[in-house]
């Protein structure tokens, strides 16, 4: 989830009564507390320098993102606050914000389709529930109208707006993916209700939802819009992305693309199995939940084989996770990625 998401909903939680419910704290340092806390998980962005690819498959999520290390995390934070002579009195109040924050972030990580390790580091099971793109504007509208409620009306009453709306609009979002899954069954023959089928939110919108139907030979892909969205195609169309809008099809009308792990022709097959199962590829294979093969360059003696996750492939849009490795005269295979939306190859680190 985006970081501004994270920050409204961390100070809108630490309204909440929690702890001592007689404490004269202020409306804004508890905003600042809850918000603090709410971005502190993200903190494990400084290990993606290290090494990117493991970063995405094992450390992002993970510890920081952690309910059973969270009482550790909030226990810290509070101990920082007590530094400020004006917060010093408050550390009691300030751990129950905090560890309160610190969940709302996991929780909402949870709702995307990344998946975050909610037992790290006893176990690193990733929970994803597929039902918000990591920028959801109007679940982020919802979480700002909370919040500028409890500053106007700082009322008890008022207080469970917090959980009361957001919850509606999750709602709804439910059963819009509920109905998209049962048109796309109801309109396509071929898929069952037991297939293997999967919906992923898609930028901009709760109407467009991309498709996903997976086989032992390949992965049909496809993008589907339940409405039009005259909101959205606004916001696309701001973001550069003016035609994105009609990649997305009614449920009677998808335009199914068809996916595979290793391309179909001979030469190309043989090294790109080489690749997959590299020893220095595997922590791709445990990232990616819908891995496909990219592209194969190949010029001179120099080859690149590129492998992409078509959770992150969106219309009109390069895919953001991109790794694969190459391979020349002088070096055997070695593993690299291309920088986010560009197609500029980068040798990973330790390599």
């Amino acid at each position: 989830m985006d970081v501004l998401t994270h920050a409204v909903i961390g100070a809108s939680v630490a309204q909440l009564p929690l702890g001592s419910a007689k404490s004269n704290i202020s409306f804004k340092q508890k905003a600042l507390v809850g918000s603090v806390a709410a971005l502190f998980p993200d903190i494990d962005y400084v290990l993606f320098p290290i090494n990117p690819l493991d970063f995405l498959a094992y450390w992002h999520r993970a510890g920081t993102h952690s309910v059973v290390l969270a009482p550790l995390w909030a226990l810290l934070l509070a101990l920082g606050w007590q530094l400020f002579k004006s917060m010093k009195k408050h550390g009691f109040v300030f751990y129950w914000i905090s560890l309160a924050a610190l969940v709302s972030h996991i929780i909402l990580d949870s709702l995307t389709m990344y998946g975050t390790q909610w037992l790290a580091p006893l176990n690193n099971h990733k929970i994803s529930m597929n039902l918000l793109f990591v920028i959801d504007g109007y679940f982020t509208l919802c979480a700002l109208i909370v919040l500028s409620a409890l500053f106007f009306k700082q009322k008890s009453k008022f207080r469970w707006l917090v959980i009361l709306i957001p919850t509606a609009y999750l709602s709804l979002v439910y059963q819009l993916k509920h109905q998209a899954y049962q048109a796309v069954v109801k309109d396509d023959q071929r898929i069952s209700l037991n297939s293997n089928l999967t919906l992923l939110p898609q930028p901009f919108s709760p109407y467009y939802w991309q498709v996903i139907h997976q086989n032992h030979n390949d992965i049909a892909q496809a993008y589907l819009r339940l409405a039009d969205d005259d909101i959205a195609a606004t916001i696309s169309a701001l973001s550069g992305k003016t035609s994105q809008q009609d990649y997305y099809q009614l449920p009677d009308q998808l335009a199914w693309r068809h996916f595979s792990l290793l391309p179909k022709r001979s030469p190309w097959r043989e090294q790109a199995e080489k690749v997959w199962t590299h020893e220095s590829f595997n922590a791709f294979e445990d990232f990616a939940a819908y891995p496909v093969f990219y592209r194969l360059e190949s010029e001179s003696q120099h080859t690149c084989i590129w492998f992409s996750d078509l959770r992150y492939h969106w219309p009109n849009a390069i895919p953001p996770f991109r790794f694969g490795m190459c391979k020349n005269e002088v070096q055997d295979w070695t593993l690299y990625r291309l920088r986010y939306f560009s197609h500029e190859a980068v040798k990973m680190p330790g390599d």
